[in-house]
């Protein structure tokens, strides 16, 4: 059974790139269907409870990382079936077809994809460092600020009254506007010492047991998970709209939770408003009851209090989720079948190189000498006669001597001519030469 380590393990680095970057680009389509979709999902639960839309919206954003990881995989591995297939010359499907708009841009993506690649890379790299540099920001402020007995007593009731096994350590912390947590496995509440000092300690504790809600719910491991997806698929607006729904929905949560752990719902609002006075930007790295919307968060608390005695997700409820869910999977698979095919019937007409009309390549005696082996792999703009119009090599054996010698000697073949429609095109097509030592 071919494992994922196998895979790549075994690909070149030409081929992870050229992987990854069919991953990056098939994602263009595949996430704004996944938006759309996960908008409408959202638009119909617009009354279903936080839990249900904060289920939905994760779903989506597992389904954005999900499905370019999915292409990556099939391209290695399909680049591994293609290799293990035993001939020294083989085909590749979906030639690109000139003359049209569409072929045009796959021209140009196919390119310019190992450019695309490099710059991806890049701002992932940038991100990440970004990412850390908020983690290690964090973790100094965890660590080297001042302890309050009095807080921390109040800290330690209401965890035990959320059902916490570990006690939270709580920092008081000069360079904070708002609470926050920090942490997963040893988590620290952060509390800004201008809200020790300015705000009715009622109130302050309001905060804290919304900040204790995050902490039963691990809400700080996922938005590190969150905060990773959206690095690496940054460039798409549907991960950011995805994400952004996932912030809202969270905050409602631990707002109901921290508001049933209080039994005041109009206290916590009271909080959030004093809170509000405060408000500054913060770092995403570390969960702050600031988040989200505040307005709407204070509105919904003042208006909607029975939302505080909510009943969990209903069965219906989730039922016609997953049904909305399944419904925009199958348009997926429907969309991904509709592409296979459009593929299939292009294998089907594509030019097809005519053996034997081909002399097989003379190894070079230096690269015998030298014992150099490879894969080239070319690239041919088949006429309607048959005939080669245009060649390039697209990926390198590594050695220029065979690269050289596989181009000279497939220049010489004939092909079938592609066909589309029932008409006789001009095509590009890939063949690739597998240069072995003799036994």
């Amino acid at each position: 059974m071919t494992t994922v380590f196998d895979l790549v393990s075994t690909a070149t680095l030409t081929e992870v790139f050229n992987a990854i970057g069919l991953g990056l680009v098939s994602f263009v389509w595949q996430g704004t269907v996944i938006g759309l979709v996960t908008a409408a999902i959202l638009k119909t639960l617009h009354k279903a409870s936080p839990q249900l839309r904060y289920l939905v919206a994760c779903m989506a954003l597992l389904l954005c990382f999900a499905l370019p990881l999915h292409t990556v995989l099939a391209s290695l591995l399909a680049e591994r079936t293609a290799l293990s297939a035993g001939d020294s010359l083989f085909e590749f499907d979906g030639p690109i077809l000139t003359g049209t708009p569409i072929s045009s841009t796959m021209l140009w993506v196919q390119a310019h994809l190992l450019q695309m690649v490099a710059v991806w890379a890049t701002c992932v790299a940038l991100f990440s460092i970004r990412m850390f540099g908020g983690l290690i920001w964090v973790a100094r402020l965890s660590q080297s600020n001042g302890q309050n007995a009095y807080w921390q007593t109040r800290l330690t009731a209401l965890s035990e009254k959320i059902g916490l096994k570990h006690t939270p350590r709580l920092r008081v912390a000069q360079d904070l506007n708002t609470p926050a947590v920090a942490g997963w496995l040893r988590p620290v509440v952060l509390v800004p010492a201008s809200l020790i000092s300015g705000m009715p300690p009622d109130l302050l504790e309001a905060l804290l047991a919304h900040e204790v809600a995050h902490i039963r719910r691990m809400d700080y491991l996922v938005n590190l998970l969150q905060g990773a997806v959206e690095i690496l698929l940054f460039y798409h607006p549907a991960v950011w709209f995805i994400s952004h729904q996932i912030r809202i929905e969270r905050e409602q949560i631990a707002d109901d939770l921290a508001a049933r752990l209080i039994g005041e719902p109009h206290r916590l609002a009271l909080a959030l408003n004093e809170l509000e006075q405060f408000q500054s930007s913060q770092n995403q790295l570390a969960l702050a009851a600031n988040g989200g919307n505040l307005l709407a968060r204070i509105k919904r608390l003042v208006q909607a209090n029975e939302n505080c005695n909510a009943p969990p997700i209903g069965l219906k409820a989730t039922l016609a989720a997953m049904s909305l869910i399944l419904a925009g999977a199958a348009f997926y698979a429907n969309a991904a079948d509709t592409t296979n095919a459009a593929a299939a019937t292009s294998a089907d007409t594509i030019a097809v190189i005519d053996f034997k009309t081909c002399d097989k390549p003379d190894y070079p005696q230096t690269s015998l000498n030298n014992k150099e082996v490879g894969i080239v792999r070319m690239a041919f703009l088949v006429g309607t006669k048959g005939t080669i119009t245009q060649s390039k090599i697209t990926s390198s054996s590594g050695h220029a001597l065979l690269d050289q010698a596989a181009l000279s000697a497939l220049n010489k073949c004939k092909f079938t001519p592609a066909t589309k429609g029932g008409k006789i095109i001009s095509a590009w097509t890939k063949v690739d030469y597998v240069w072995k030592l003799p036994d």
